[in-house]
């Protein structure tokens, strides 16, 4: 693996790793190659997400519509990081409120 990939794996993982105290040296090892390996696929941070062709989600309802609800009031606190969050999202087009059938329960 090239170094950047290695530098990327420990910034992101290496404190983890080597404070694990339940894994041995080897599997420690191990884990940090399939990091490395499988790395374009990995999040680097919580606003670090993607899109997928691969499958695809949908909840069968029977024959029932999807619910649909009152919005629930949220504790400002929540709502204030929700609202940035969802932001973020709008910003690299990872949402698509089109593609939603209903409201969550």
């Amino acid at each position: 693996a090239s170094e950047k990939k290695k530098k990327q794996i420990d910034g992101l993982f290496g404190p983890q790793l080597k404070t694990n105290s339940v894994l041995t040296k080897q599997e420690k090892n191990l884990v940090y190659e399939l990091l490395i390996h499988f790395q374009h696929i990995l999040s680097k941070d919580s606003s670090n997400v993607g899109r997928t062709e691969v499958l695809e989600f949908t909840v069968d309802t029977g024959d029932n519509t999807p619910i649909k609800e009152k919005v629930r009031p949220m504790n400002p606190t929540i709502r204030e990081c929700f609202q940035t969050q969802l932001e973020q999202c709008k910003r690299k087009a990872s949402w698509n409120p089109q593609s939603q059938n209903g409201a969550q329960p």
